[in-house]
């Protein structure tokens, strides 16, 4: 965070746009209204039809202090990415987890979660989403 005053700063601004988005949501009244202006404003989101027929690619370059490219890494879901996918790598990263950490109670850090290694990519395999 730095410094005090950055901490102030984080504070009113989640105070300032925080309060008008609770208060709206505890009012009925007011909820439907704005969900009314944002179901004009942004529609009803895609189709099941829409949603079977979309998929993803990301790809990811790292780059060294010179700018050369040290490493590529491409992640594609031939899925929904939005619902279908998204629920897969959940399950399949909680399941690895739980494979791969033995230790008993806690939060797993990071670093606990590295036992999880090449073990994550084949399971996704598995699961119809990709990591090259």
């Amino acid at each position: 965070m730095g410094t005090l005053l950055n901490v102030l700063v984080i504070l009113l601004v989640v105070m300032v746009l925080g309060l008008p988005v609770l208060v709206i949501s505890k009012i009925p009244s007011l909820r439907n209204r704005a969900t009314e202006l944002l179901r004009k404003r942004f529609g009803e989101g895609p189709t099941p039809a829409q949603r079977k027929a979309s998929s993803t690619k990301v790809v990811t370059v790292a780059w060294d202090h010179n700018g050369a490219s040290v490493g590529r890494s491409v992640i594609s879901c031939p899925s929904d990415p939005g619902y279908g996918s998204t629920a897969k790598w959940i399950v399949e990263a909680a399941l690895c987890l739980v494979e791969a950490n033995k230790v008993e109670g806690g939060v797993s850090t990071p670093a606990a979660c590295s036992a999880m290694g090449f073990k994550l990519v084949e399971r996704v395999k598995h699961a119809n989403l990709f990591i090259d």
